[in-house]
């Protein structure tokens, strides 16, 4: 198995282009701002929630991947899956255990060079973001490549800019468009529409993101690479990713779910009881280890590091400490936001957020809000597990062995008593 960087999500990075620190003379914490039209009274959800824990999976697709990046269930029971560090496209059938490749790396008829989040459209055709050819591919609901386009004027292909669609089969993006001077609040970016029968483009809401956030790729020893930021564990609002769907925005302050409705009016849910972790010294530290990615495969135990990225230092072993990665330019909060990873929304208007947790807690639990903005019930995970698609009978979980090796399960979706 190959170890190169492939991209990442939810993890702090935002998809945004890495840059080196900067001289930050603002260090004040995020304000998380939102927008909508209708208020909800004050007051985070007080009825008791069930928390379900998931069954053994129905079946688990028999060959392994090195780094799952997209995926859509279809409706007839097949998925896709993109591999990013293989630099593949799948077409999954669970019944035959077949995987039918879907495209080739290149930039030709049919070819993609950046594997990034699967959007889906009506109809079972898919699109996805190709910033290294500059284009977005489609795919059909049969698997076969289809057409290519580019970006309206005004947006730019971003390394994980294409957040979702509607149930219209527009597009949703979170903007990089400069804003002008006494529009808005440095710190939020937009969520635009992209209306491409119509050729037209609007604004749904904006997106809270921490106050001077820069973020970096720093090379550590062995060839690992470290993203890092200054506003680590900084809470923002994102978009749950999926579709074609109610656009569903995640708040972090307070914690809830808003909808944009297809008239583009936006509806504040109701706050909902948000998890407290304290950010304390083995917190950052759990943090820093984690956004370390292997460019080398690096070991404990004294055993020298050898791959195709050589060994540091000509074979002696250099580790940094956490404290070694962080820098004086980080500010972190008192306590972890209420999430810190990508939400996914269903067709069936659910949305399904991970809970933040302590570092030390290997057990994924998700919220699962339904179409009113509620939390109707938790649902707890096997460790080393994740939830990459919801349908409206199953749950896709992506499990990682020893190995580093993920595995593909299909899980029928709990459903309270």
């Amino acid at each position: 198995m190959r170890t190169s960087v492939g991209p990442t999500h939810g993890d702090g990075s935002g998809g945004n282009a890495l840059r080196p620190f900067g001289d930050q003379g603002d260090m004040r914490n995020v304000l998380a701002l939102s927008v909508s039209l209708l208020a909800w009274p004050l007051g985070a959800q007080s009825a008791t929630v069930a928390t379900l824990t998931l069954g053994a999976a129905e079946s688990v697709f028999p060959e392994p991947f090195s780094s799952v990046s997209g995926f859509r269930a279809l409706r007839d029971g097949r998925v896709l899956l993109g591999d990013a560090r293989e630099k593949q496209i799948h077409l999954l059938d669970f019944r035959s255990g077949v995987a039918r490749p879907v495209g080739r790396e290149g930039s030709g008829p049919g070819e993609f060079k950046s594997l990034t989040r699967f959007v889906g459209l009506p109809g079972d055709t898919t699109v996805m973001e190709d910033p290294a050819n500059g284009r977005f591919l489609t795919i059909l609901p049969d698997g076969r490549p289809g057409a290519t386009f580019t970006a309206p004027p005004g947006v730019a292909l971003t390394m994980g800019g294409l957040v979702g669609s509607d149930r219209e089969g527009r597009l949703l993006f979170e903007s990089t468009r400069a804003r002008p001077a006494g529009s808005g609040p440095a710190n939020q970016v937009d969520l635009v529409r992209w209306d491409r029968q119509r050729a037209r483009l609007d604004t749904l809401t904006m997106l809270a993101r921490p106050q001077d956030e820069v973020t970096a790729a720093r090379v550590l020893s062995g060839g690992r690479i470290q993203l890092a930021t200054n506003r680590p564990l900084a809470p923002r609002d994102v978009v749950a990713q999926g579709g074609p769907a109610e656009p569903a925005v995640v708040r972090a302050a307070p914690y809830r779910v808003d909808r944009v409705r297809t008239d583009g009016r936006p509806v504040a849910g109701p706050p909902a009881s948000a998890p407290s972790v304290r950010v304390t010294s083995a917190e950052q530290e759990a943090f820093v280890r984690g956004q370390v990615r292997s460019g080398a495969i690096v070991v404990s135990g004294g055993a020298p590091v050898s791959n195709s990225s050589g060994s540091a230092g000509g074979g002696a072993r250099v580790v940094e400490s956490p404290q070694d990665m962080m820098t004086p330019d980080m500010v972190w909060p008192t306590h972890k936001p209420p999430f810190t990873g990508a939400a996914l929304a269903a067709e069936d208007g659910s949305v399904w957020v991970l809970r933040s947790r302590a570092h030390d807690d290997a057990i994924p639990v998700y919220d699962v809000f339904d179409a009113s903005g509620r939390v109707t019930q938790r649902v707890r995970l096997a460790a080393a597990t994740r939830l990459v698609g919801v349908t409206a009978t199953h749950l896709y979980v992506v499990r990682t062995d020893a190995d580093e090796l993920q595995h593909l399960e299909r899980h029928l979706r709990p459903r309270a008593p």
